[in-house]
């Protein structure tokens, strides 16, 4: 797996270390943080809140936080081994607000039927989303149906509320795990 490391020596040379051992993981730590390509793409890696609301059985598209956001990568604090939700460098909104990575809510309805969602596909990569995490609702009339792959490799969540949202329990940080 390839990772590369950020220095924070004035150049900020980017580094490539071949992360096949935790010892290896370790030593790039010392450089704070890297980005992790996520090699299954933007289809595989997206997060929304979705734009419609339902009043009095009409739909209309008005919730202001509404958005789409695809990422090609994200960046990885090594010193924590989270990744880093909120970081747009690799990320391109495609449709309203930035929505962070892994969250995913609406204003639809206060009926449990979510409509926002967000999916994570680290096949590849090297990591995985770290067991224990966990997602929270926020908002009113709140639901998330989180779905992670037995192996950790991905996750998958449907969210949302009349309006609500989920996000990972650590709010801006996923914890991942060497594969």
């Amino acid at each position: 797996m390839q990772l590369s490391c950020k220095s924070h020596r004035p150049s900020h040379t980017d580094y490539t270390s071949n992360l096949s051992s935790w010892s290896t993981v370790q030593e790039c730590r010392q450089r704070s943080t890297g980005v992790i390509t996520l090699t299954t793409g933007e289809g595989e890696n997206f997060s929304e809140i979705f734009g419609f609301r339902r009043e009095d059985c009409d739909c209309r598209r008005d919730y202001t936080a509404a958005g789409f956001t695809t990422f090609s990568k994200v960046r990885l604090d090594l010193s924590k081994m989270n990744l880093i939700t909120t970081d747009w460098q690799f990320a391109v909104t495609r449709e309203g607000k930035n929505v962070p990575f892994a969250t995913a809510g609406d204003c639809y309805s206060a009926a449990r039927c979510p409509q926002g969602r967000f999916r994570i596909n680290l096949s590849g990569t090297g990591f995985r989303v770290a067991q224990e995490t966990s997602w929270i609702s926020q908002g009113n009339y709140a639901v998330t149906d989180i779905r992670k792959s037995q192996d950790g490799s991905s996750v998958s969540g449907m969210c949302g509320g009349y309006c609500g949202k989920c996000t990972p329990s650590s709010v801006s940080n996923l914890p991942v795990t060497v594969e």
